[in-house]
C-alpha cells in the first residue's frame, strides 16, 4: 500500500524553513531530501536549524549526513563555508524580496494612476472596481524559484539604484531565464512623464523579445522610487525588425548566472 510521507516539525521550525527557502518548490525539495535521513532523525523534533545549515552547506542535499550530531560536527569542521552559505542565502532572500514587495504592492491601485495618461494608455488598464490583470502579474512574480527571483530582483535593484541620485534619468536592463519562455524588462525613471516612459517601454519591450527570442515579456517600471508600473505582452504580439533588439541590447554588457542551486 502507498501512503503520504510525513515530516515531524515544530510550527516554529516549519515557519523558519518557509522564511529561509521562500518558495514552495524549494520547501518541498528540502522535505523530500530530508526523508533520506535515518528514521531516528526523521522522528526527532527540534534542532532543525542544524539540518538546514548542513543542507545549505552541502548544496541542497543531505548526502553524507547520518543524523543531527553528524550534521553538527561537519558544520563545526567547515564553519567558514557554512557561514558563507548562510550569507548567500540571506542575499538571495534580500533581492527576491524586492520582487515580492512589487507583487504585494499590486494588490492596491495607486489612486492617481490615471493622472497624465492618454486615452490610449488608460484603456489598457482594467476599469476601477473590475481589476483582474494584477492577479496575472502577481502569478508571474511568485511563479519563480528563489534563485530565479533573486537574480531578477538583483537586476531590478541595479536599474533603480542607477537613477536614484540623478535629477532626470532613465535606465533599463533586460533579463531572461533559459528554461522559461519569458523575457523581463526592468526600467527605472526619474522625473520623466508617463508619456515618455510609455514610448520608451514600447520600444524596449519589443527589443527584449526580439533579442532574447522569447515569445512573452513582463515589464516592471520603478517610477521615481515611489510607484511601480507593470505590463504584459499581448498574446498576439509579434516583434518586428523595428524593435531593434540588437540596437538596444546587443552591445550591452552581458553575464550569465547559474540559478539551478541554492
Amino acid at each position: 500500500m502507498y501512503g503520504n510521507p510525513l515530516t515531524y516539525l515544530s510550527i516554529n521550525d516549519f515557519l523558519n524553513l518557509a522564511v529561509q527557502l521562500r518558495t514552495v518548490p524549494e520547501l518541498l525539495e528540502y522535505l523530500s531530501a530530508r526523508r533520506m535521513l535515518p528514521e531516528a532523525s526523521l522522528r526527532r523534533v527540534g534542532d532543525e536549524w542544524t539540518l538546514f545549515e548542513f543542507y545549505l552547506l552541502n548544496g541542497g542535499s543531505f548526502t553524507g549526513c547520518t543524523r543531527h550530531d553528524d550534521a553538527r560536527q561537519k558544520l563545526e569542521a567547515n564553519a567558514d563555508a557554512a557561514a558563507e552559505a548562510l550569507e548567500r542565502n540571506a542575499e538571495h532572500r534580500l533581492y527576491s524580496g524586492l520582487l515580492e514587495y512589487v507583487a504585494d504592492c499590486l494588490a492596491v491601485r495607486d489612486p492617481d494612476y490615471a493622472q497624465g495618461l492618454s486615452a490610449h494608455l488608460l484603456a489598457l488598464f482594467n476599469p476601477d472596481g473590475e481589476r483582474k490583470n494584477y492577479i496575472l502579474l502577481q502569478k508571474i512574480l511568485v511563479d519563480q524559484r528563489l534563485r530565479e527571483r533573486a537574480e531578477l530582483g538583483r537586476a531590478f535593484h541595479y536599474v533603480s539604484e542607477s537613477v536614484a541620485e540623478q535629477g532626470d534619468a532613465l535606465s533599463f536592463q533586460g533579463s531572461h531565464i533559459d528554461s522559461r519562455d519569458r523575457g523581463f524588462l526592468f526600467v527605472a525613471a526619474k522625473n520623466r512623464s508617463k508619456t515618455q516612459i510609455s514610448e520608451a517601454i514600447h520600444t524596449l519591450a519589443g527589443a527584449v523579445i526580439a533579442h532574447f527570442r522569447k515569445s512573452r515579456r513582463l515589464v516592471i517600471v520603478d517610477l521615481d522610487g515611489k510607484h511601480y508600473n507593470l505590463a504584459l505582452t499581448r498574446l498576439d504580439y509579434q516583434p518586428t525588425a523595428d524593435d531593434a533588439g540588437r540596437k538596444y541590447f546587443g552591445y550591452l554588457r552581458m553575464w550569465s548566472v547559474d540559478v539551478s542551486g541554492l
